[in-house]
């Protein structure tokens, strides 16, 4: 291992006590050389038992680490933090609800040994208990992403979710990157996008591999609250990226037909007609449009059996309701109604 670069492994965590020591634990098993690392703990001002885990590990970890707590100002500003206190040439994010692969850190490093390499994506996989809402939520594109499924997989991408995630850092403070604060989702997107502007590539790397515990994604209640945040941040970064915007011709049919139809059950003063009508427009709209991806996608074919897909639209409908609802209520409180008919290009 002779050559491999020094690497800050960088954590941001919140309330998240148990899974951040599970995590540390699985760092000390990782192939690497031991003094060319640094782990690096943001504590981003959790009231759990964090502070008192930390303590402990520090008195006897045997790896060098840091831990920094600071105020409850969300995960960016975690990784700010942590970047600034990285003292190696090679940064690594890690989301603290994850486990590490014995040869995580060897397959990151490895890629650095080419010195036009700036940053490398690692695969994400899921590890525990699954029910129905899980499976849903391993369906969905940006997941697939992470487990560099092979319908969204490329070999040079635009972006990559920061759970996995390394750059050079020399590159980032030649450049002055660092995460957008007032975004909390999508702050790993706007990051990459930054770095890739300026013509490099995330290098993928499948065999770079952490498993994701499938705890929080079991509860379709948790899903529909993250999609509802996603959707909000969406419009943000609609905003910052206007040629990233993709015009949807469908739904400005759908606000169409949604004004008609408004119309039409005013004249009779019912609003039960309103609700009926739009709920009915949306079903059948999002009905053809998803239902008909899922059956010819051989990922959710080996998944569900064919009778399931039905039940899984409904799931899929619901997170995307959820998703338009948090950009709907983004975009009127920004007053950018034009918004409405477009969406991002991640890819």
């Amino acid at each position: 291992m002779m050559g491999l670069p020094s690497i800050s492994v960088i954590i941001p965590t919140y309330n998240r006590a148990s899974h951040l020591y599970k995590l540390l634990k699985s760092l000390c098993n990782v192939y690497y050389p031991k003094d060319r690392l640094e782990i690096i703990v943001v504590d981003d001002g959790s009231t759990d038992d964090t502070p008192n885990v930390m303590n402990k590990l520090l008195k006897n970890y045997p790896l060098n680490l840091k831990y920094v707590r600071s105020n409850h100002n969300g995960v960016a500003k975690a990784r700010n933090i942590g970047i600034q206190n990285a003292g190696k040439s090679i940064i690594l994010f890690l989301d603290s609800d994850v486990i590490c692969d014995p040869y995580l850190l060897y397959f990151h490093g490895l890629n650095y040994l080419h010195h036009e390499t700036i940053a490398v994506a690692g695969k994400i996989e899921y590890e525990g208990k699954s029910n129905f809402v899980s499976k849903c939520w391993e369906a969905m594109p940006w997941i697939r992403i992470q487990k560099m499924d092979k319908t969204f997989y490329k070999k040079h991408r635009l972006w990559a979710p920061s759970g996995n995630l390394s750059f050079r850092k020399a590159y980032l403070q030649n450049m002055n990157i660092m995460f957008d604060e007032s975004l909390v989702f999508g702050e790993d997107i706007d990051f990459c996008l930054r770095v890739t502007a300026k013509g490099f590539k995330i290098i993928s790397e499948p065999q770079a591999i952490v498993y994701h515990t499938r705890e929080r994604i079991r509860s379709l209640k948790y899903c529909t609250k993250n999609v509802f945040h996603r959707g909000k941040n969406e419009v943000l970064l609609l905003l910052k990226y206007p040629r990233r915007r993709r015009f949807k011709i469908y739904l400005l049919i759908t606000f169409a037909f949604l004004i008609l139809f408004s119309a039409i059950s005013s004249l009779f003063n019912f609003d039960l007609c309103k609700i009926i009508s739009t709920f009915l427009f949306f079903l059948n709209l999002d009905f053809f449009i998803q239902l008909r991806r899922y059956i010819h996608d051989e990922y959710y074919l080996s998944l569900f059996k064919p009778y399931e897909l039905i039940l899984v639209w409904l799931i899929s409908f619901i997170w995307r309701c959820s998703y338009e609802m948090g950009k709907i209520i983004e975009i009127i409180k920004l007053k950018k109604i034009t918004l409405l008919f477009t969406e991002f290009i991640y890819i």
